[in-house]
């Protein structure tokens, strides 16, 4: 419907343009006189000079001599006749001409990105209201999605649309209501081929809950079957959003149990956490004692992973998991054991991580010792002042 609009007033200014052009031939005519007996306009001339015949009696003597005839520049059809056409107005100006603004400041914020690496992401989010703002008219709306077609970088326009719902600020509620928009999106989303971009255009929707909610039933079927891996997790980041509504469940069930993704698996373990179900009860019990320490982190990650199991951790929390820290391979099961382990028993977390310092040489795991014990130290203090 904007678009159509748009399209009337274009074809307005060009008949506009057109009534204009005719009354200038018509000007023009009747003050040059009448044109040479061989001419192309005779018949019309003729018509105009009848019409407009008390004007030329009190304006002129009836013996004045024609002036030349004007040179033919190719004669146009009007409903009165052939007239030959006075010369060309300027054209309009072409749709994609940018009124709006929509086009600079994408250039702007483009480069912004592109300067910004790898922290480009966060310059886009400075300056989202702008582009919000811009695309709320008519013409800014249509351009803005015509320079998104033509982006060839999946990466910024992943970047953009990942802001353009989820940054507070001036706007947000107006993109977050603009139906046109989120169908506008989402049939790219469905019609790109490039997983890339699918993905860029899913994740307008994937974490802002009312956005992902929409579109959930889609969501689920993405992250159970599409082919292309980095749809998958995308859709599995919506259902997260959302909430892991029960709708979800029988395809968490399927990934958790059987798929040969390992994140994919992870993802849905945490989200059966919150089944309540017996048999996702099951797969979440199994996953604390997974050989996999993805799994393993995913559980105690999970909102099981407050009351995790007896069987799993021979019924000392806190034991359990300082033994499983001096283990710990990964980066991310590490984090997850001193996120547990620092709400059971900071003490015992801070005592760890003492110790695993004295002999640690690796600079980014000695980083996230150090910021793990600053937390303990600072919880151990609270407690003793009594807060």
């Amino acid at each position: 419907m904007k678009r159509a609009k748009v399209i009337c007033v274009v074809a307005s200014l060009v008949l506009c343009a057109a009534g204009v052009g005719v009354g200038l031939v018509l000007l023009t005519r009747r003050h040059e006189g009448p044109p040479a007996p061989d001419g192309p306009s005779q018949e019309v001339a003729e018509r105009r000079e009848e019409s407009s015949a008390p004007a030329a009696e009190s304006a002129a003597p009836a013996a004045t001599p024609p002036a030349p005839p004007a040179p033919e520049r190719g004669p146009v059809v009007l409903a009165g006749g052939v007239v030959s056409p006075p010369p060309k107005p300027e054209p309009l100006p072409p749709p994609a001409k940018d009124r709006s603004g929509v086009r600079a400041e994408y250039a702007r914020i483009r480069k912004l990105y592109d300067e910004g690496r790898p922290s480009g992401w966060a310059a886009l989010k400075a300056e989202i209201s702008t582009i919000r703002d811009l695309i709320s008219t008519e013409e800014g709306f249509g351009l803005f999605l015509a320079l998104i077609d033509q982006e060839k970088s999946a990466e910024f326009i992943e970047a953009l649309l990942h802001h353009l719902p989820l940054a507070a600020g001036e706007h947000q509620s107006r993109i977050l209501q603009d139906e046109e928009l989120h169908e506008e999106l989402w049939s790219r989303a469905e019609d790109e081929e490039d997983p890339a971009r699918r993905r860029a255009f899913l994740r307008f929707f994937s974490y802002q809950p009312g956005l992902s909610s929409k579109k959930m039933d889609r969501f689920v079927e993405l992250a159970a079957a599409d082919p292309a891996r980095e749809v998958r997790l995308q859709a599995m980041d919506a259902i997260s959003s959302a909430g892991f509504p029960e709708a979800s469940w029988p395809a968490l069930y399927n990934i958790a149990d059987g798929d040969t993704d390992e994140e994919l698996r992870a993802i849905a373990i945490e989200g059966l956490a919150r089944a309540r179900t017996e048999e996702a009860a099951e797969i979440v019990r199994a996953a604390f004692t997974s050989d996999s320490e993805a799994i393993r982190a995913a559980a105690w990650r999970s909102e099981a992973g407050t009351k995790p199991p007896e069987e799993a951790t021979g019924g000392d929390t806190a034991g359990h998991l300082a033994r499983e820290l001096r283990a710990a391979v990964t980066r991310e099961y590490r984090a997850v054991l001193m996120d547990r382990l620092l709400d059971v028993a900071p003490a015992l977390l801070s005592s760890e991580i003492a110790k695993a310092l004295q002999n640690e040489t690796d600079r980014l795991r000695r980083q996230d010792y150090q910021k793990a014990l600053r937390k303990a130290e600072e919880k151990l203090a609270k407690a003793a002042a009594g807060e």
